[in-house]
């Protein structure tokens, strides 16, 4: 899972954010978003889902219902749990 990184390693906590269903993990306001947590000393991970990351491939299709986005929101959580562990 690729993650887009704002804020120190040694934050003191770590905020995941998932983009809406519009727009990407790089949007413009998601960005500013991240780089203003990020400067109050909340480290930001920004990641995507599937359906969005199909999206910069010429795929396009609707955002599935927010139930089905669970696990790959678990699967994030986990991933970033194990990229930050000493």
């Amino acid at each position: 899972m690729d993650f887009l990184i704002d804020g120190s390693e040694d934050a003191p906590a770590t905020l995941l954010l998932a983009h809406g269903a519009g727009a990407p993990m790089d949007a413009s306001a998601m960005t500013a978003a991240a780089v203003a947590i990020a400067a109050a000393g909340i480290r930001v991970a920004r990641f995507e889902f599937a359906y969005m990351a199909a999206r910069r491939n010429g795929g396009r299709r609707p955002p599935p219902k927010a139930e089905l986005l669970i696990g790959e929101y678990r699967a994030a959580v986990e991933a970033l749990a194990v990229s930050t562990r000493s």
